[in-house]
């Protein structure tokens, strides 16, 4: 058997295509309820008949919807009037269509006696209950699925919560990670447009704002809460690149890398996809057309947020950084209890009460009446008159130790004999000097002695 390769691989790229084709736009508008197993609900179609020939309106409700033997009924009310029914028994249909009704009946009475009657029945009206879980036959499949019919949106089937949470589009992938709608609950539920159900939350995004943002482990299958589906849009959405403003925020197209995480999750409070445009929403303090969240200079006063201890204007000083770029502010707890209480006691230690007698000086007036206060001058001239002779004995004690005599011709001669003369060279040649240097030195010997005197006496 010889291969033909080219055709082979040309066959498989056919194959390929074809399957690529087929299930590419099934898959592109897949609703949630095709990844989930629907299980009928329990349903009561209820009819509305008018026998308008017998003035007499009849609701029935079962899963069948019309009933005979509400016709029945007709017929022996009917008949009533004229004649002592007991009962009535189904013969044929003169007439059946899904809105107009005209069953026969025999009816007794008397015993032995018959008589047939037909019943005029027309449609009114429809209405039909579809309730999630179908008990007891499917009691996990508690989430209704709604779909088309008759034009109308009606519970076409239940599901499993469990199904849903793991086949919707309630994740980082989501083109509506951040709704564009008013915020009217904390919580809530929107739908997606391929059927997902996902829980929001509202987070502040400063200013007192705040927008709807998913919330990737929430769960609106098997919890109840607000519907969102209704609530209204803020504002438009980015156009060309630029900021607009969506009631006191600004919407701003932005950069996933700069305000979530390397893989796309945990974006900024705010951030994320909005009908498949990825945006942040925040506030603009001073109104210079700037995010807050990109804005070096947020409160507009000059200062760069890093150097400004109130970069938001808000009159506090912002929280500190932790280090890692987390400026969320950190509640610290004193306990003050053992302060409280220590002035408490405090309090309590310094009771007084209060007099309008006059104030008892007796004692003040002990330690500086008039005689104490002549005691202590005539101390104090005593003292200055010590003072004093202890001086003059320290002078008079100096200058004995310290007398200096010259005595004439007390120094050695010492002559320097040269061609133009003799030059005496010995220290008397300054003996003058020496006379007149013996007062200061006296003097300075006097201080030195006076000051060793009176420190050794302290």
């Amino acid at each position: 058997m010889q291969l033909e390769p080219v055709n082979y691989c040309r066959k498989l790229t056919l194959k390929a295509a074809f399957i690529v084709a087929f299930f590419v736009p099934f898959f592109s508008s897949a609703d949630i309820s095709d990844f989930a197993e629907l299980k009928p609900p329990d349903m009561e179609v209820c009819d509305e008949w008018s026998y308008s020939k017998y003035s007499i309106n009849t609701t029935t409700c079962s899963a069948e919807g019309f009933q005979i033997g509400a016709a029945e009924e007709a017929a022996i009310a009917y008949l009533s009037g004229s004649y002592a029914i007991e009962s009535c028994t189904f013969q044929q249909w003169n007439a059946n269509s899904e809105t107009y009704k005209r069953p026969q009946f025999a009816c007794t009475y008397d015993t032995d006696k018959t008589i047939s009657t037909d019943i005029n029945a027309s449609f009114v009206e429809v209405s039909d209950s579809r309730i999630c879980p179908n008990i007891p036959e499917y009691p996990e499949h508690t989430y209704p699925v709604l779909g088309d019919v008759d034009g109308e949106q009606k519970v076409i089937g239940c599901a499993k919560p469990a199904d849903l949470n793991l086949n919707d589009s309630c994740n980082s992938a989501s083109g509506n990670s951040v709704l564009n709608i008013q915020v009217t609950d904390a919580v809530g539920c929107f739908t997606q447009s391929d059927g997902s159900v996902c829980k929001y939350n509202a987070v502040d995004v400063g200013g007192g704002n705040s927008v709807y943002q998913m919330d990737l482990e929430g769960d609106c299958y098997s919890e109840t809460y607000p519907t969102l589906d209704d609530n209204g849009s803020i504002g438009e959405l980015p156009v060309d690149g630029e900021c607009t403003t969506s009631g006191n925020l600004l919407t701003c197209p932005a950069n996933p890398d700069d305000v979530c995480d390397s893989d796309g999750t945990n974006c900024q409070e705010g951030c994320g996809y909005v009908n498949d445009v990825f945006a942040c929403y925040d506030t603009d303090t001073d109104s210079d057309g700037l995010p807050d969240y990109d804005d070096p200079d947020i409160d507009g006063d000059g200062i760069k947020n890093e150097d400004d201890l109130d970069s938001d204007g808000d009159g506090k000083d912002d929280p500190i950084s932790d280090g890692d770029g987390d400026t969320n502010s950190t509640v610290v707890n004193i306990d003050m209890s053992g302060l409280e209480d220590g002035i408490g006691e405090l309090g309590e230690k310094m009771t007084y009460t209060t007099t309008t007698q006059p104030i008892d000086r007796t004692k003040f007036d002990e330690m500086f009446g008039d005689a104490q206060t002549a005691a202590l001058e005539a101390e104090i001239v005593q003292l200055k008159a010590d003072v004093k002779a202890e001086i003059s004995t320290i002078r008079s004690e100096a200058s004995a130790m310290f007398t200096i005599t010259a005595a004439a011709g007390g120094y050695e001669a010492r002559n320097l004999v040269l061609t133009k003369g003799t030059f005496d060279m010995s220290l008397s040649r300054f003996s003058y000097f020496f006379k007149l240097l013996a007062a200061p030195v006296m003097l300075i010997c006097s201080l030195i002695a006076a000051f060793v005197l009176l420190g050794g006496k302290r």
